[in-house]
């Protein structure tokens, strides 16, 4: 019975090695207090539950199920898809095609997201829809202090101030001309909201401009998930809105370019 109980433990300890490696802060640490334990002829059992415990783990946080997302470029979801390659959590994508009929009213997409649009993220029973709000929560939960400044880092202020411009403000600027110009039907368009947006986003293109300047990354001097958030509405306005050129703007252009060029970012589009 005993080597029974020691056999199952020592496959529940392996197994939390290879499935939350990266997710248990200070594992190192969790594992010199199972040999500690051990060497106080504890039972494995007793050792296992107490490490548990004391890292705030719950039955509920061992079970296999994974992050659900729902994604389709070049939409919001493209931030969140990136986000989970780049810290390599295991997440089940769906893949919905926003041309194709029926997709986005599917009642799997339905159930987590309502609206019918994406993207559409379940965790658990967490359900984070706003793709800047499931960044923040995937880092919580999943970034042990990956891909974010901490208050106290260099460019922290810069690390809040774009992460959020980029949806808030610059998303929202883009997706505004797009509409009219091209998205609304011709009778609804209307030339001076198209005029005047247009020149809102030369102005935000502007503050890119002179963010960058001598700058390799949006905030600090490392690659960030604020730098992820920047992706949607820059791409917008290079690929769609045709805003972003390299000879108006050439710190940004270069910037979308290196963004545009990591691995996770062209899978993300798939490209």
């Amino acid at each position: 019975m005993i080597h029974a109980l020691n056999r199952l433990v020592k496959n529940v300890e392996s197994w939390l090695r290879k499935i939350f490696l990266i997710r248990i802060p200070g594992y190192s640490e969790t594992h010199r207090h199972l040999s500690f334990l051990r060497s106080a002829n504890i039972s494995y059992a007793f050792s296992l539950g107490f490490v548990l415990a004391e890292r705030g783990f719950s039955c509920g946080q061992m079970s296999d199920a994974k992050p659900k997302l729902f994604h389709g470029p070049p939409t919001r979801s493209v931030r969140i898809y990136w986000l989970l390659k780049e810290l390599e959590v295991p997440a089940d994508i769906v893949p919905k095609d926003l041309f194709k009929a029926g997709d986005l009213t599917s009642p799997d997409l339905i159930a987590v997201n309502p609206l019918g649009t994406l993207p559409g993220f379940k965790d658990g029973d967490d359900i984070v829809n706003e793709s800047g709000a499931a960044l923040m929560y995937i880092l919580g939960k999943y970034g042990n202090g990956k891909l974010e400044l901490k208050p106290t880092d260099k460019g922290y202020g810069d690390y809040q101030q774009w992460f959020w411009f980029s949806e808030a403000t610059m998303s929202q600027a883009v997706v505004r001309y797009l509409q009219h110009i091209v998205l609304l039907p011709e009778e609804k368009r209307v030339q001076w909201i198209a005029d005047s947006t247009k020149e809102g986003v030369l102005k935000l293109l502007g503050l890119y401009e002179k963010q960058l300047e001598g700058k390799q990354w949006i905030a600090g001097d490392s690659f960030t998930a604020a730098d992820i958030m920047q992706i949607h509405g820059l791409y917008l306005a290079a690929e769609f809105a045709k805003l972003l050129d390299k000879a108006s703007f050439p710190n940004t252009y270069a910037y979308y370019e290196q963004l545009m060029a990591r691995p996770f970012c062209k899978e993300a589009y798939g490209k």
